[in-house]
C-alpha cells in the first residue's frame, strides 16, 4: 500500500461510525447500511484526498446520495410493497398519500401509529418525514 492509499483508508475508518449511522438511519437496515458504507469505501479510494477540503463532509454526502439511490430503485418500492401484509408484530403497512405527499401508514389494530412521508421529484427524494406519534395521526384513521 502507498502512503495515499494508507491516507484514504485511515480518513475513511475514522468516519466509517458516522456514514453507518447516516446509511442506517436512512435505511433502516444493518445489511443495506454496511453496503452503502462498502461502496462509499470503493468511490472514495478512487478520489483524489489531496484536493478535498474536508473528507467527511465528502464521505457524508456519498453515502446519503447512495443511500437516496438506493430508497429510490424499484427493488426497494417492490420489497417494501411486498411487506404490505402484516407483520408478526401486527403492524400493517400500506402505501398512501399524505397532504400530497407519497407516505407510508404503519398500522396496528386499524389505528395508525406512525406515518413516513416522502418530498421530491422523479428522480430524487428530497425530504423524508416520520411521525410516530398517534395523538397527531388521530385524523388518519
Amino acid at each position: 500500500m502507498t502512503s495515499n492509499e494508507i491516507d484514504k483508508f485511515t480518513t475513511f475508518e475514522q468516519h466509517r461510525p458516522l456514514l453507518f449511522s447516516i446509511a442506517y438511519r436512512m435505511l433502516g437496515s444493518v445489511m443495506e447500511a454496511e453496503d452503502i458504507v462498502q461502496e462509499t469505501f470503493l468511490r472514495f479510494s478512487k478520489s483524489s484526498i489531496e484536493t478535498l477540503q474536508s473528507p467527511k463532509a465528502f464521505l457524508s454526502k456519498i453515502t446519503t446520495r447512495l443511500c437516496l439511490d438506493h430508497l429510490k430503485s424499484a427493488k426497494v418500492a417492490r420489497l417494501l410493497l411486498v411487506s404490505s401484509r402484516k407483520s408478526p408484530a401486527g403492524i400493517e403497512v400500506e402505501w398512501a398519500e399524505v397532504n400530497g405527499l407519497v407516505s407510508v401508514l404503519f398500522r396496528r389494530e386499524d389505528q395508525v401509529i406512525g406515518v413516513m412521508s416522502f418530498a421530491g421529484d422523479e428522480t430524487h427524494i428530497t425530504n423524508i418525514w416520520a411521525v410516530w406519534n398517534p395523538d397527531k395521526l388521530q385524523h388518519l384513521h
